[in-house]
């Protein structure tokens, strides 16, 4: 079965990450600072957020099929309890494709969904 082409534009805006696979501790207890924030800039093809302890940023790639956020993260330096933060930027990295349903962002690996991220509406 071909893989759909990807609608990139329906990424864009700030999400709010409700859950990551994987882990077996609850999340307040990864994320003790908040809940990862995922922002997504389609036409500059930027992401940046809070990872649950640090701010970072990157860039992203695409092409018909897939999405790439395997680039090298820029993170402030701050130490924090936990261990989300390790997780939420190795899980980003292994995302290559995506599905949004009614303000809802699931990011996938294959066929497998990875997180999940609610759309922050202003």
């Amino acid at each position: 079965m071909q893989a759909s082409k990807i609608d990139i534009q329906q990424l864009q805006g700030i999400w709010k990450m409700t859950n990551i696979e994987g882990p077996t501790k609850d999340l307040a207890d990864m994320y003790t600072q908040g809940m990862p924030i995922l922002q997504i800039n389609v036409n500059q093809k930027t992401i940046s957020g809070f990872s649950g302890c640090n701010s970072y940023n990157s860039i992203f790639s695409h092409d018909d099929k897939k999405i790439y956020f395997n680039q090298p993260f820029s993170l402030t330096k701050k130490h924090c309890r936990g261990g989300g933060e390790a997780v939420y930027l190795e899980t980003l990295k292994k995302v290559d494709n995506f599905v949004v349903v009614n303000n809802e962002l699931k990011l996938k690996m294959g066929s497998v969904v990875v997180m999940t991220f609610e759309l922050e509406l202003e």
